[in-house]
Order: structure tokens, then C-alpha cells, then sequence
């Protein structure tokens, strides 16, 4: 160059960490088994978020028979904690009635984060007209002689 000019060009390397929390609902599958026509029976899902930095708000919904209900409908998890959802059945019984749905954990907001940030669990049970009988309650009979 004429002018004297040098031009000089650096190479700086860098490092680009991008962070995608992960929930994970356990169990994933909640069977409340046979519930007698009026009984109702709760239980719990553990929602785990695995990010070491971020905090996430979530949003809680239920698509499925009605006769279940949970609570809280929106968590707020410190990075890498856990919160409870809980979930309960009450029997209403109809010929032949069995329930289901699926309970869902969303990143709120709407963002990029929601669609890809979530958990699912299934629950499922049986109302009865009668007493509630479990499987693993049944004995075996015994014969006297």
C-alpha cells in the first residue's frame, strides 16, 4: 500500500452457550384405579426443571374428562427445583365410565420458550356404583376342612 497503511485482522474465537431448560413430570402415567360413584381420590405430580441458572414461570392446563381437577394452575421454579402439581378424581358414574386426560406444564408467556419448553402426565381412572375395589386388595380364599 502506498500510504503506509497496514491492515491488521485479529481473530478472536467465540463461545455461544445457548440454554434450553428441560421439565420432566414423574410420574408419568397416574392411575386412580376403581373409584366408588361420588368418592374422590387425590395424588401428586412432581414437575423438575433442569436449568442451573434460569428461573421459569409455568403455565398448568387439563385437557380431558371433567370430573378431575388440579392445582396450582401457574408455578414459578428456581433453577433446578422441583413443585408439586396436584390432581384429584371424583367418580361420577355413567354405564361403563372411564376418565382420562392429560395435565401439561408450558413455559409461560406464548414465546419461543412455550413451544418448546414442556412436560406432560396422563391420568386415568374407573368410577364404580359400588364400593371401590382395587387389584391389590383381593385375597386369595382359603377352603376349610
Amino acid at each position: 500500500m502506498a500510504s503506509g497503511f497496514r491492515l491488521n485482522l485479529w481473530c478472536i474465537p467465540l463461545i455461544l452457550e445457548i440454554e434450553y431448560p428441560v421439565l420432566t413430570m414423574e410420574p408419568e402415567v397416574v392411575d386412580f384405579g376403581d373409584v366408588s360413584d361420588g368418592s374422590t381420590r387425590k395424588s401428586y405430580i412432581t414437575v423438575t426443571h433442569s436449568s442451573p441458572t434460569t428461573t421459569i414461570h409455568l403455565e398448568i392446563s387439563w385437557t380431558g374428562a371433567e370430573q378431575f381437577r388440579f392445582w396450582p394452575p401457574n408455578l414459578t421454579l428456581s433453577p433446578g427445583t422441583s413443585a408439586r402439581i396436584y390432581i384429584e378424581y371424583t367418580a361420577v358414574w355413567l354405564s361403563g365410565s372411564s376418565a382420562s386426560g392429560t395435565l401439561s406444564a408450558r413455559a409461560a408467556g406464548g414465546g419461543a420458550a412455550a413451544r418448546w419448553c414442556g412436560a406432560r402426565a396422563h391420568a386415568t381412572a374407573r368410577a364404580r356404583r359400588g364400593a371401590a375395589r382395587r387389584r391389590d386388595t383381593w385375597t386369595t380364599p382359603t377352603t376349610r376342612i
